[in-house]
């Protein structure tokens, strides 16, 4: 009778946790990414590296989540880590130029946390995403006065008539997401934000082609089907798409936040930023209107 309970109690705790990843997996292959960026971020917070993030630790640690389910390498969660610390810093430096009199719009934020992290209360803020990460979210956050969830698909731009003011200087974010839409796809967003806008700037996560050709073999976006469909080599394949003005690029190996992580991989980070090696591979965009 004893083993009997046991085992009822171990199944019960095992059907939890597995129930829980398995929503967040049924949300859709390329929603389901959130939670490998997630779990990254809470690492990182957790182990005093690069960001912190306490409400990334929060839902990982209520949701109970197995990394072992997920194979996230320590080195994915580093770069991960590090493309939200340089958006929060971009971001930040937008806010402090404009008084925080400005817009912040966030696609595909998934569970993201950046509004917290940032904290100005001044800035209007807008997070959106699909209809089953946002039922998700609404678990671990709320709507507040100058913060709004949208619920919608990135594509069907209907969702920027809940843009109060668009006349307002204002900064996209496509974290981990530009990758995950067709070339046209990319076309039809960019030209509408582009157009839709008084001003505006846009900071995007990108891959280089043939990176994006091989992502179908990385571990962790095989565990939830993800497919990456859109990479570019050269900036002006943007500007030429849609009108946009590039700004400039950051590259991961550059930034300073490298120095907290463990030896080992810091050590080959540096050597990466040194040789130039891999550098390209994976980086951030920053593009603007061209008034």
């Amino acid at each position: 009778m004893a083993v009997y309970k046991a085992f009822l109690l171990f199944y019960g705790i095992f059907y939890s946790v597995r129930s829980e990843f398995m929503e967040f997996i049924n949300l859709s292959s390329t929603a389901a990414t959130l939670l490998i960026t997630l779990y990254s971020r809470a690492s990182m917070s957790r182990k005093k590296m690069i960001l912190e993030d306490k409400k990334a630790e929060e839902i990982i640690s209520l949701a109970g989540y197995d990394e072992k389910l997920l194979k996230v390498s320590l080195k994915l969660q580093a770069l991960l880590t590090l493309r939200a610390y340089i958006m929060d810093e971009y971001a930040k430096d937008f806010i402090k130029k404009y008084d925080g009199n400005c817009n912040v719009i966030q696609l595909g934020c998934g569970l993201d946390s950046r509004y917290i992290r940032i904290n100005n209360e001044q800035v209007k803020w807008y997070d959106l995403d699909l209809y089953g990460t946002m039922e998700m979210r609404k678990k671990y956050y709320r709507n507040a006065l100058n913060y709004k969830m949208i619920t919608s698909n990135v594509c069907n731009l209907e969702w920027l008539k809940e843009i109060k003011d668009p006349s307002l200087p204002t900064l996209i974010i496509g974290e981990g997401l530009f990758m995950y839409l067709t070339e046209e796809e990319n076309r039809l967003v960019l030209e509408k934000l582009t157009n839709y806008f008084n001003y505006c700037e846009i900071i995007m996560d990108v891959f280089c082609s043939l990176a994006v050709s091989f992502s179908r073999f990385a571990p962790s976006l095989k565990r939830v089907n993800a497919n990456m469909k859109f990479g570019f080599n050269n900036y002006r394949v943007i500007e030429k798409m849609c009108g946009l003005k590039h700004v400039e690029t950051k590259y991961y190996y550059d930034c300073e936040k490298i120095n907290d992580l463990p030896f080992l991989l810091r050590t080959r980070f540096k050597f990466r930023r040194k040789t130039g090696l891999f550098k390209k591979v994976q980086r951030i965009e920053i593009y603007k209107k061209n008034n």
